[in-house]
């Protein structure tokens, strides 16, 4: 249709996101869509966000908007890291900064108990 000549659908999609402080996110997925009018990507299946400095977001659908510089998920995601592991409802991650929100009701393991939080 002619409503869809924007929407390009993607199979394994993988990409690499640079945030301001130079931190390299890798994304990928089983399969998604990018629209060019909008310029945002719909992820689904299997979706990993990977920091090079070894932290890790996983969820079943992410959205990307590279407009706002903007990711999020309303599905269930885990974080992990070397010392922390989240389990949370949803998140919403800015790229540029590399800030994470993550939705709750959330769980919090650390692993290293809590000598980093004083």
């Amino acid at each position: 249709g002619e409503q869809n000549k924007d929407l390009i659908m993607l199979e394994q999609p993988r990409g690499k996101m640079v945030m301001q402080n130079g931190t390299e996110v890798t994304v990928q997925s089983h399969t998604g869509a990018y629209r060019q009018d909008t310029e945002r990507f719909y992820l689904e299946g299997d979706v990993w966000f990977k920091h090079n400095d070894g932290y890790s977001l996983f969820s079943q659908e992410a959205h990307i908007d590279l407009q706002k510089n903007f990711a999020w998920s309303e599905k269930a995601v885990q974080g992990q890291g070397p010392d922390i592991f989240i389990d949370a409802t949803g998140m919403h991650a800015d790229i540029k900064t590399g800030e994470v929100v993550f939705k709750g009701p959330a769980k919090l393991v650390l692993q290293g108990g809590m000598k980093g939080l004083e």
